[in-house]
């Protein structure tokens, strides 16, 4: 086992900074939550950086596919390239392929929709869906991402945890802290 295995990731994100490549990602993570696209100065404001400072960082991933520039506004956005890179080798790609035939029976079976979840960030994170063959039916847009205590899969997932990773998770949601103990389920 070397030294650097024993790090925190705290620990090993400090120790192994690459502040260009973190400029990049906070713009890519910060765009990823805008509703409009942004000019540089927006950016820059958003992120506390100066204009000049993201120039580059704007023009590689311009140039290499990851952002849009609208000719007109100069303000930027994010392009599909992100969303192609995530689908050519998904880490879920095998559990994808097992589940399916899975979940196409138990949807036919139960004649209810039946979806594919995983924690992912905090967030129970919707990977697959197969619906049910009645025309009313539940769907849950497959990507995305909820609260784990605001769905049946989120307090399955819950349920399984160890107490303390269960305790862990639930201090860093914001619905979680705001109900009152004696409403906790």
């Amino acid at each position: 086992m070397t030294h650097d295995s024993l790090l925190t990731l705290e620990e090993r994100r400090t120790k192994y900074s690459v502040p260009a490549l973190e400029k990049g990602l906070d713009v890519l993570e910060y765009l990823s939550d805008q509703a409009v696209p942004l000019t540089q100065a927006e950016l820059a404001r958003a992120l506390n950086r100066q204009a000049g400072e993201i120039f580059r960082m704007l023009a590689c991933l311009e140039s290499r596919g990851y952002l849009r520039r609208e000719p007109t506004t100069g303000a930027y956005s994010l392009t599909l390239k992100l969303f192609e890179l995530s689908r050519t080798h998904s880490p879920y790609e095998v559990l994808l392929k097992a589940a399916q035939p899975l979940m196409r029976g138990l949807a036919e079976d139960l004649r209810e929709s039946c979806h594919l979840s995983v924690l992912h960030r905090e967030r129970v994170l919707v990977l697959a869906q197969e619906e049910s063959p009645k025309p009313f039916r539940l769907s849950v847009e497959v990507g995305s991402q909820h609260s784990p205590l605001h769905t049946t899969s989120g307090r399955v997932l819950l349920a399984n945890m160890t107490p303390a990773d269960c305790e862990d998770l639930l201090t860093h949601d914001l619905e979680w802290r705001r109900e009152k103990p004696a409403t906790r389920a």
